[in-house]
């Protein structure tokens, strides 16, 4: 049984990741009764028969054919970055030394989040050319410590911890500016973003929040 903390699908193609041994693990989806692919671990694809406990992945983000990576190989954390234009055949790209606990792209940048013990500080990785990324400077915006989920929308980037959801501007690539945050009576279990509102799954239920202006979102509903 895997242990998964974040999931994504494209088309008939689900992208796991796990926080046990396994990488990231890839499953065609068109045959439900066999659908597991394989792998990728430790910068190649591998049959499920040959899985190694060299990688523990902690998050994946797939975009444009490319799966952004956030794992630790033998202990140590770093960011990678896979072709997957050919998901039975991913094809590693590159890779820099990063710690995070969750990543995003949007314009060519990475957003990497902090993990609980480390400083609210973001990792931001110039990944316009994702054979060679770039490590840039920290902005001085804090970043939401290990977030249970993260979404763009837009030129805002979401990010939803077990206490707050905190949205940032990002219209300067790079640079992200917190500009409100909504603080949750529940704890935060995921979240789903369309246009201006959030959805947000918490132990008392879900919420609706407005986020149009984005400095004061307003709670609109709940179940």
């Amino acid at each position: 049984m895997v242990n998964a903390s974040s999931m994504q699908l494209v088309g008939d193609t689900l992208y796991v990741g796990g926080s046990d041994h396994h990488g990231v693990l890839i499953y065609n989806i068109s045959t439900p009764s066999r659908f597991i692919m394989g792998a990728i671990n430790g910068g190649t694809f591998i049959e499920r028969r040959e899985w190694t406990e060299e990688v523990r992945n902690v998050d994946v983000f797939v975009a444009d054919s490319v799966a952004y990576c956030l794992s630790e190989y033998d202990n140590r954390p770093r960011f990678v970055i896979y072709d997957i234009s050919k998901p039975e055949d991913p094809r590693l790209l590159g890779l820099v030394a990063v710690t995070g606990a969750r990543v995003i792209v949007a314009d060519s940048i990475a957003y990497v989040f902090p993990p609980p013990d480390d400083p609210p500080t973001f990792s931001i990785v110039n990944v316009s050319d994702p054979a060679d990324p770039q490590l840039l400077a920290p902005p001085s915006a804090e970043a939401t410590q290990d977030p249970v989920n993260v979404a763009t929308s837009g030129s805002r980037l979401y990010a939803l911890n077990a206490s707050n959801l905190d949205i940032y501007d990002i219209s300067t690539p790079g640079s992200p500016a917190r500009v409100g945050t909504f603080a949750l009576a529940a704890a935060a279990r995921d979240m789903a973003v369309s246009g201006t509102t959030a959805y947000v799954g918490t132990d008392g239920g879900l919420l609706l929040i407005d986020v149009s202006d984005a400095s004061s979102p307003v709670l609109v509903g709940e179940t």
